[in-house]
């Protein structure tokens, strides 16, 4: 999320835009009443940006990140 954000930041700041996420821990980071000094600086950049972290099951989520996905014919993944 941060690495986006900084990458494309000039198309963000005007805009309203939602981050769907497979991962429920990300969720949980934004929305944490208690963090870290890391998360603390990383929240610190996204509040510059109106976003919303969405959940979204990985079934559901249906543009994924091609590689980061494929699978050999044993089930594990190809790259870890």
């Amino acid at each position: 999320m941060i690495y986006v954000v900084k990458k494309i930041k000039h198309y963000l700041l005007a805009n309203h835009f939602i981050f769907f996420v497979d991962h429920q821990a990300l969720v949980y980071m934004v929305n944490r009443p208690l963090i870290s000094s890391c998360i603390a600086r990383w929240l610190l950049l996204l509040l510059k940006f109106n976003f919303e972290v969405i959940y979204k099951p990985r079934k559901e989520h249906v543009v994924l990140d091609y590689l980061s996905r494929l699978e050999t014919k044993g089930g594990l993944p190809l790259m870890t």
